[in-house]
């Protein structure tokens, strides 16, 4: 056990809950500082992951590390939103802008669902009339589908039958509610609500294939027009590093990551910088790596940190060196409405029941009068679990290009009225009263999940699907 000094800095004058921790790094110096503000993932807290300890004594001197606590960190993830995310990281940020000299340079880095924080915040900031305090550089690390993760290490009729439910509640205006504890696998120690937990694993629209959960920006298989409506509206101005674990174990071993991360380039339209891509070796939380590894990692962060406050490279352009091709920027989406519904989904609106929005923070949010605190905290994490411990493979679990997430083929859904009926474990007797299943996705549930072969149509699936069942 040890402790870690630093500084607790109260960012918030209306709530003392919010803080932020400085770390004392024996590099710095008396220059006036930059930022780098960290935001952990699902049960994180302060020093629970251990990229901080890694980066704090490589940061820059003219650098500082913050970890930002909102009220989404250790188990207040489940009953949040990245609406309410991004109005407290803006508070933060603007906390730090106003003690700081004009030039101040602040990059915010997400770990994990940290990452979806970090992307819905630049969307924010690309939208007109969203007031969120501007950044000079974005850092997505570890960011993985919570989707995909869930589905991989989930009994199947489990991961249903909470969709159901959490869809049954979220129709009958219940979303706010928590899912019942056998419903929530893997995260048993932590309250989610039924909106929370469909934001994090609700399926592509079977018919649209746009995402239906407001935090999903990175499964494999989102369409590369959604794409263009996230990475491709971040704004141009801003520097991007991406840092993508090789060996993440929360991702499916079907998708090919160098790929992944490509198509996410491709639709990028900010500076991305050239010191991003696969980090070989990582896993999600560089928690059981070698020393090689860490080393490349920091190396990747500390040359982007350079690039942003010294104005050096984060481009746009190719290995080659051609500029892109400049494409047709995206449809600009209101975050408050992505908040509430599939972002990228541009073609209709679909009812929601989140929360109701707060006001917007305030640009420049003065210190807190009590002014900054001295303290040492233990750098062993606290008991909340994180996400990188919780979601163990089990032996039941979903194979990974069997679950095409619930979803039915278009071909599969009739665009008039169709019949449905509830799965015999799911009877309209055991939803809450008033409760509603979306045709679509009754319909989904009833469909046998097939394996996905990419190039082969439906009826060659159905025939390779019957020659496996025959040879088991």
């Amino acid at each position: 056990m040890s402790s870690q000094p630093g500084t607790i800095h109260h960012y918030s004058t209306s709530n003392p809950k919010l803080i932020a921790f400085e770390h004392t790094l024996s590099a710095s110096n008396d220059a006036p500082p930059n930022y780098l503000l960290f935001i952990g993932g699902m049960g994180d807290g302060l020093n629970s992951v251990p990229i901080v300890s890694h980066l704090s004594p490589h940061i820059p001197s003219t650098w500082r590390l913050i970890e930002v606590l909102t009220t989404s960190s250790y188990i207040g993830w489940g009953t949040g939103s990245l609406k309410r995310d991004v109005e407290e990281i803006s508070l933060a940020v603007g906390y730090f802008r106003a003690q700081a000299t004009p030039d101040v340079k602040i990059v915010v880095m997400g770990h994990s669902t940290g990452s979806q924080d970090v992307l819905q915040y630049t969307l924010t900031m690309a939208n007109e009339g969203e007031m969120v305090e501007k950044l000079d550089g974005a850092i997505l690390q570890a960011p993985v589908s919570d989707r995909e993760s869930i589905a991989q290490s989930t009994d199947r009729t489990t991961y249903l039958t909470s969709l159901t439910f959490a869809d049954s509640f979220r129709a009958s205006g219940q979303g706010e509610d928590v899912m019942p504890l056998s419903l929530r696998p893997g995260f048993e120690d932590t309250p989610v609500s039924a909106e929370r937990w469909y934001s994090i694993t609700a399926p592509l629209h079977p018919v649209t294939k746009q995402p239906q959960g407001a935090d999903d920006f990175f499964s494999s298989d989102i369409l590369p027009e959604t794409l263009n409506t996230t990475f491709g509206h971040i704004p141009t101005d801003l520097s991007l590093l991406v840092l993508y674990s090789g060996s993440d174990q929360h991702v499916p071993g079907r998708v090919d990551k160098e790929a992944l991360v490509a198509r996410w380039k491709d639709a990028c339209k900010a500076k991305w910088s050239s010191k991003g891509g696969i980090v070989k070796g990582a896993d999600h939380a560089m928690k059981d790596v070698t020393a090689d590894v860490i080393a490349d990692f920091v190396s990747r962060v500390t040359g982007f940190l350079g690039d942003v406050s010294g104005g050096g490279e984060a481009a746009t352009t190719e290995e080659s060196g051609a500029q892109k091709e400049p494409k047709e920027p995206g449809p600009k989406i209101s975050i408050k409405e992505a908040a509430e519904r599939a972002p990228g989904t541009v073609l209709e609106e679909t009812p929601s029941h989140q929360e109701t929005a707060s006001p917007s923070p305030s640009p420049t949010p003065a210190p807190s009068a009590t002014g900054p605190t001295i303290i040492e905290t233990p750098s062993s994490p606290p008991p909340a679990a994180s996400s990188s411990e919780t979601n163990e493979e089990s032996a039941n679990a979903l194979k990974p290009t069997e679950i095409e997430e619930a979803a039915i083929r278009p071909s599969e859904v009739e665009e008039t009225e169709m019949e449905t009926s509830v799965p015999p474990q799911e009877s309209e007797e055991s939803m809450p009263e008033g409760a509603k299943v979306d045709p679509v996705v009754k319909k989904a549930l009833e469909t046998e999940v097939k394996e996905v072969r990419e190039g082969k149509g439906v009826e060659e699936e159905v025939a390779l699907a019957e020659k496996e069942n025959s040879e088991k």
